[in-house]
């Protein structure tokens, strides 16, 4: 939650957690539990990519949703 940027901390607290996701999907990723690729330990690279990958999941979304809740046209 605090990497995710849903729970508010302090930059340190931030940091830490950054680091945490980062060692788990080193481990995930050493035991074949995952596939891809890992980006750098720049934590503001990471960050960056985070939100980048998140605005555009949260744009698929909408696009899912808008398609779905479409008002249907009157069939004639």
């Amino acid at each position: 939650m605090i990497s995710a940027g849903v729970k508010k901390t302090s930059a340190d607290e931030q940091e830490k957690a950054i680091n945490d996701v980062f060692r788990m999907l080193l481990m995930f990723r050493s035991a074949n539990r995952i596939e891809g690729k890992i980006i750098s330990k720049d934590i503001e690279k990471r960050v960056a990519t985070l939100e980048e990958k998140l605005q555009s999941t949260g744009k698929l979304v909408e696009q899912i949703t808008g398609f779905l809740f479409k008002e249907k046209k009157p069939a004639a």
